[in-house]
């Protein structure tokens, strides 16, 4: 625990920092991390004055890792700028001696992401958008309304990384696909799950309705939900 990887925004460029010792490799951690976490409320309220109205308010930006292999999609559900490094601790796995992203497990495999919440997406990078129409490009993008915070820290399924570990589920076309994301600290992960909370609330109030597409008694219908009013089926 004496390394700290650093990444480019673009994902492109790293390097490893080592320390003396792990305490005062936790102490540059600690400097580094606060200082990006710094920038990125800049780089929060630049973006903002250039996508409000382009992609919607931004209201929490950073980098996660997500899990390789780890988007799990249920199909048996009705279908219905910122220019910041990020850096992060290289701890070893006690049986094996090996850094935990070298790990031949597939579940100890993650892939560093630039995750964005609007005050009505989900939004997955894979890498710092540093332009108007990159912004415009997500990988992956869920409405905030089907999307859920699902779990925190599952040791049976995450390993020793599971203190900072949760899921996302986002409803999509393909189903409800469940994304495991990694943040580098205890307290990135409770902003992470507030922020992704509350957006979730705020979505559901602002639009309060919600039709779907289903199947009753073999007969195509629509669902409506209503916040308010509950359930109605038109044929």
């Amino acid at each position: 625990n004496r390394c700290i990887e650093l990444h480019s925004p673009d994902g492109i460029h790293s390097c490893i920092l080592r320390a003396v010792d792990p305490q005062e490799a936790t102490t540059w951690f600690n400097a580094l991390h606060s200082a990006i976490g710094k920038s990125t409320q800049k780089a929060l309220l630049d973006a903002n004055r250039a996508l409000a109205s382009i992609i919607g308010e931004l209201k929490f930006i950073g980098w996660l890792s997500r899990r390789c292999g780890g988007e799990q999609v249920c199909t048996d559900i009705v279908r219905n700028g910122g220019g910041e490094g990020y850096l992060k601790m290289i701890g070893h796995n006690q049986s094996n001696g090996r850094s935990s992203s070298e790990s031949s497990d597939e579940l100890d495999k993650w892939q560093s992401i630039f995750v964005a919440v609007t005050d009505r997406e989900f939004r997955l990078y894979e890498s710092a958008p540093w332009s108007v129409e990159a912004w415009s490009r997500p990988f992956e993008c869920s409405p905030l309304v089907t999307t859920r915070l699902a779990g925190a820290g599952n040791t049976s399924t995450v390993g020793s990384n599971s203190s900072s570990v949760f899921c996302v589920r986002c409803g999509t076309t393909r189903g409800v696909v469940s994304h495991w994301l990694r943040s580098e600290t205890n307290r990135d992960m409770a902003a992470w799950a507030r922020v992704l909370v509350q957006g979730c609330h705020n979505a559901i109030i602002c639009q309060r309705e919600f039709s779907f597409r289903c199947l009753y008694q073999g007969r195509p219908c629509q669902l409506i939900v209503h916040l308010d009013r509950g359930f109605t089926l038109l044929d």
